[in-house]
């Protein structure tokens, strides 16, 4: 999983390199955008990011779209009144059984911790967890606040991708 404590300008962009650099590198690689609210990770691919995230766990559908050789997308963009229980719901913990069995990594996007509890819910089923911090946008108490909510469910950062200031 990559979180934020709070949005990040850059996070989008930083995600779509790091999967980017893997699939070139010959990993297979599955981008899951869980924004269930406003996950729009499909637009920065040139598709219409086909059937998102909550009608694939609501269909029981372990499909995604081909991005490009090595890549391919799951997206969020389809926005249900109940977005936290479905990421609860087990039918999200065989979609992951699933992007395990078949890809190399699945890089799991998320809203940021301290607008809603989706990171936490899905940092809890995730072997690593990252967080992109932004210099002069990511304060100190969101990290630490963050952190501590995200350790009250039993999820570790194993590392942080640091962000140079825009400009």
């Amino acid at each position: 999983m990559i979180c934020s404590p709070s949005p990040v300008i850059e996070q989008e962009h930083v995600i779509i390199q790091l999967v980017s650099e893997l699939a070139e590198a010959g990993k297979k690689v599955l981008l899951l955008d869980a924004d269930l609210r406003q996950g729009r990770m499909f637009m920065h691919f040139n598709t219409t990011g086909g059937h998102g995230l909550s009608e694939k766990l609501i269909n029981n559908d372990h499909s995604a779209i081909t991005v490009s050789e090595n890549l391919d997308l799951i997206s969020g963009n389809s926005y249900p009144d109940n977005p936290s229980e479905q990421l609860m719901n087990t039918r999200f913990q065989k979609l992951l059984d699933w992007g395990s069995s078949h890809y190399d990594v699945v890089l799991i996007s998320v809203p940021s911790i301290l607008n809603v509890t989706d990171g936490v819910v899905v940092g809890s089923r995730c072997a690593t967890d990252l967080m992109i911090i932004q210099a002069g946008q990511t304060s100190v108490k969101d990290i630490e606040v963050a952190n501590r909510r995200l350790q009250q469910a039993g999820v570790a950062i194993n590392g942080t991708i640091f962000v140079k200031e825009q400009g």
